[in-house]
């Protein structure tokens, strides 16, 4: 019997192999129309019910006409085999280790029950698309407290940025957020993508892309923050010897520079979810016990999206816009009345990027305790002011009590002078930190000192004695060793 069972099996596999699963008949009119993530899953879940029970495609398909054939009371062995498949995914299927390619068994039993019900429903259109539709619901698993989203705003997104050191890592994670684009569309995007927008300054940039999941094509942009850490990765790569061609991935897998095996792979979502949940806990974000508590990082790439289409409709922008943006399918009559250029759009996209920058917010947040200090010093300086003109009108003790109040307006003065001293050291901070970073051309650094109105008398101060222009390299350079009054702190 375990002889005849080992052989059917083998026979099973063997034609399989000779026949591939998807260029079945029964398996291509299934797929018929699939994106290629979809047929993956679609495919992986046929091979395990395959496994099941123990049948081809065209068996199943054969043995579900052979049921429907028999009278009403016999009928529902294809429902049944549905449910004893669910069950069985969720205490007996094999669990494949983590990783790309071929995986091996991990010695562990069942799978969540969110993955059962994929599956389940996925044969369930496997015998539809057949012409045997199945009576029979499987219940659809609640979703795990634990597995919650994170609600990310710009505050967070700088703690991410801060906690890396990578740049292309910076670059993905603000290109996700200031941009509200999937991770299959960040892993497809080339460096033709951005080419143009790049090389003409573009700000905001504009990105014409499809969502090969909905077949949407769409446009977005991303923010002066996204821009200037998409320039200063793609900079570091061409130090490295690369030459970057329009069909190069804008966010590489590895670099190496061995002549024979020199090759620039397009990153892979698996691996940005990986960086962005260590990086979440380096940030302080998550803890280790929220992680292995759940089945999703709360601080997954969608995370990131999510962000993007709240703060823009919380901000005000129309809701079909941000959809719209986002490359979500538009309603044929919301679409009718969306008809805007890429310059219009732009337009609108500026009109709210202060929300989704890291920067800007900082500055913001800091010209607003500035203005509240000057505020309170300045109705400090007219109280004391009023009082001294009583005690003129009065002329009681005029002498004393004028001294103690000039006293007291110089040391308002004072105090005014050292709010300016801190709005300067902003802007050596700022300074430092963009030639830190991006290793500027002279052009570069006036252009960024013109946007962020800083002086060019800044350059007299001793605190900026770490950055000089090196000749050699035709940029300006920081040097740590340099920074004694710690602009860049270690």
């Amino acid at each position: 019997m375990e002889q005849n069972k080992a052989l059917f099996e083998a026979q099973i596999q063997n034609n399989l192999h000779l026949t591939p699963l998807v260029e079945q008949y029964e398996v291509k009119r299934w797929l018929q129309g699939k994106n290629e993530g979809t047929k993956c899953t679609y495919c992986s879940a046929l091979k395990a019910f395959i496994e099941f029970t123990k049948h081809s495609p065209k068996e199943i398909i054969d043995q579900a006409e052979e049921d429907r054939n028999k009278s009403v009371r016999e009928r529902g062995e294809p429902e049944y085999q549905l449910r004893a498949f669910y069950e069985w995914l969720t205490t007996q299927y094999p669990q494949k280790g983590k990783g790309r390619g071929k995986r091996k068994a991990s010695g562990k039993k069942g799978v969540s029950k969110s993955m059962a019900y994929c599956y389940a429903n996925a044969i369930k259109g496997f015998y539809r698309a057949n012409g045997f539709p199945l009576s029979v619901e499987i219940q659809k698993a609640p979703p795990k407290k634990e597995n919650f989203k994170l609600a990310l705003r710009a505050p967070d997104v700088k703690r991410l940025v801060d906690s890396t050191t990578n740049l292309r890592d910076k670059a993905i994670i603000l290109t996700l957020f200031m941009s509200g684009m999937s991770i299959s569309e960040l892993c497809s995007l080339t460096y033709g993508d951005m080419a143009n927008g790049l090389q003409n300054n573009e700000e905001p940039l504009n990105l014409h892309l499809i969502r090969k999941k909905e077949q949407v094509e769409y446009d977005t942009f991303i923010g002066t923050d996204a821009i200037e850490a998409v320039k200063a990765y793609l900079d570091q790569r061409k130090r490295k010897g690369e030459i970057l061609k329009i069909d190069s991935p804008l966010f590489t897998l590895q670099f190496t520079t061995k002549p024979k095996s020199s090759k620039f792979r397009k990153i892979y979502p698996s691996l940005v979810e990986t960086f962005l949940r260590t990086t979440a806990l380096k940030a302080g974000l998550l803890t280790q016990e929220q992680l292995d508590a759940a089945d999703l990082s709360p601080c997954r790439p969608h995370a990131l999206r999510t962000a993007f289409l709240s703060i823009l409709k919380m901000n005000g922008v129309n809701n079909t816009l941000v959809e719209y943006l986002a490359g979500h399918t538009i309603p044929p009559t919301e679409k009718a009345y969306l008809r805007l250029t890429t310059d219009e759009l732009r337009k609108i996209y500026k009109q709210h990027e202060k929300h989704l920058s890291i920067t800007q917010m900082i500055d913001s947040v800091k010209l607003e305790e500035l203005e509240q200090k000057a505020k309170a010093l300045e109705q400090n300086s007219q109280n004391n002011q009023g009082i001294i003109t009583a005690l003129l009108e009065n002329g009681k003790n005029k002498d004393l009590q004028i001294n103690n109040m000039t006293t007291l307006l110089t040391q308002v003065q004072e105090s005014l002078a050292k709010i300016n001293d801190e709005q300067d050291f902003h802007r050596l901070e700022d300074t430092a930190r963009f030639v830190a970073a991006k290793s500027p051309t002279r052009e570069e650094l006036n252009n960024f000192m013109v946007k962020r109105q800083i002086p060019q008398n800044i350059f007299r101060r001793v605190e900026l004695q770490c950055i000089t222009f090196s000749l050699q390299a035709n940029r300006w350079v920081y040097s740590r060793e340099d920074d004694i009054f710690n602009l860049i702190m270690a």
